[in-house]
């Protein structure tokens, strides 16, 4: 969540205005909120696009093994994929570096039949608490105009806002 909130910081407004917009003056977020938050649910998922929170997962390799790259690989053998490169392969994804939420229209999307239990309930925990954060009467996220910078050298890998992320109180 953190990664999101300096993501909403730097954000465009349409988020902001969707939450303002369903939540309105109300302090609690409803079930029917949550159904109405679809921008907001892009936003969580491009932010988890780009910014994966495993950034790594090991995987045996299947019956019968695998020939990935034209390399074959035997039954059993440990395999890692990087799933921050993966995420930002531009054979997966076109413009892969530029955040883009439109790009998890529920129209372009799909999810495969080995998708996680708990993937449901985890989107609408987030979306509630990003909701309940810009729906604080006192505006608790004040989009700054920053952009998040991907650390890219070495050392780094913790996120860093380039621009202005006030927390108002």
């Amino acid at each position: 969540m953190y990664t999101a909130v300096i993501v909403v910081c730097c954000a465009p407004s349409s988020l902001l205005s969707e939450i303002a917009d369903v939540i309105g003056d109300r302090k609690e977020v409803t079930a029917d909120d949550v159904d109405k938050l679809k921008y907001t649910e892009q936003v969580i998922q491009e932010v988890l696009r780009m910014y994966p929170p495993a950034s790594m997962m090991i995987k045996e390799s299947p019956k019968g093994g695998v020939t990935l790259c034209s390399i074959y690989v035997p039954e059993g053998t440990p395999m890692s994929f990087v799933t921050s490169l993966m995420c930002r392969n531009p054979e997966y994804f076109n413009y892969p570096d530029t955040f883009d939420p439109s790009r998890f229209d529920a129209e372009k999307t799909c999810v495969g039949h080995r998708s996680c239990i708990g993937r449901h309930f985890a989107m609408i925990e987030a979306k509630v608490i990003l909701a309940n954060l810009q729906s604080d009467t006192a505006s608790f996220i004040q989009a700054g105009g920053g952009t998040v910078e991907y650390p890219t050298t070495k050392g780094q890998y913790c996120l860093h806002s380039s621009g202005n992320c006030s927390l108002k109180q």
